[in-house]
């Protein structure tokens, strides 16, 4: 949720689809911290998996170093995302998933 564009798409899609009435799941990468603009609605459920990764912990790091960390953090939990996503998807019948793309 870093990526400033990412994050503008994926917000003004979750706010239409709660403006037009759907129950809206959110699954996120994410600082828990840092997810200001989703869960607002009653119909929302946040599910959100914490990479672990915090810039603050790295700033006296080569930006090499601290960008390769973060990398391999979100990519562990993108796995650990995706999991949670299927077994959400055996529970529930989704009618769409919305996956912003971003470069990785």
């Amino acid at each position: 949720m870093a990526d400033v564009a990412v994050r503008s798409a994926a917000v003004a899609t979750y706010r239409d689809l709660c403006a037009d009435g759907h129950e809206v799941d959110c699954f996120l990468v994410a600082d828990p911290c840092g997810v200001d603009g989703f869960g607002d609605e009653a119909r929302t459920r946040l599910c959100i998996v914490d990479p672990g990764f915090r810039a603050v912990r790295w700033s006296d790091r080569p930006p090499v170093l601290a960008r390769a960390v973060e990398r391999v953090a979100v990519r562990i939990a993108a796995i650990r995302l995706r999991g949670l996503v299927v077994r959400a998807g055996r529970r529930v019948k989704y009618d769409a998933f919305v996956r912003p793309r971003w470069r990785s």
